[in-house]
């Protein structure tokens, strides 16, 4: 599976197989001191955060840190674009630990676009969605967590950046 960021598909493709994780926490500066946002303390920290329904949502905590990013000159098949950059990331955040389930849409979108669930379990991923439904299914879990008073002002929900899922 790759992520696959804004600006490098169309938005209206449509996905056969699994959505990358729907949900990272994301932390905006402001004008609020660090102390005051809820971060992890070790790499992989399990954080589970309750949805709609009660549906949990398990998160992992990645650390800020550096990485290479992209591919080795030697590496078949590489592309000319995937030059290897260091990465540093400043900010952690927190990483959902698996692929947006069947159940986890279903409770916050109200609807199943994946043609798999009758096939498998509700934890399976869910599927047939594209960028535009992934983002609207992150931005109205973000805004109910706000309400219920789960996540802070400073944190939202929303898919991760191409470094962060190469990164997690």
């Amino acid at each position: 599976i790759r992520e696959v960021t804004r600006g490098s598909m169309n938005p209206n493709q449509y996905f056969s197989g699994h959505w990358a994780p729907f949900a990272a926490f994301k932390f905006t500066p402001g004008d609020r001191p660090l102390e005051s946002i809820d971060v992890g303390d070790t790499a992989g920290e399990l954080k589970i955060v309750s949805g709609p329904g009660e549906t949990p949502f398990a998160f992992r905590w990645c650390p800020p840190g550096s990485f290479r990013m992209g591919s080795p000159e030697a590496e078949i098949d590489r592309l000319r674009n995937e030059e290897q950059v260091t990465v540093n990331l400043s900010w952690g955040f927190w990483m959902a630990e698996t692929e947006t389930t069947h159940r986890q849409w279903e409770v916050v979108m109200g609807d199943n676009p994946g043609l798999f669930k009758a096939f498998g379990s509700e934890e399976g991923p869910v599927e047939n969605v594209n960028w535009n439904e992934a983002v609207k299914c992150a931005t109205r879990l973000s805004e109910e967590w706000k309400k219920r008073g789960l996540i802070d002002d400073g944190w939202e929900v929303r898919l991760p950046t191409e470094a962060e899922w190469e990164y997690a």
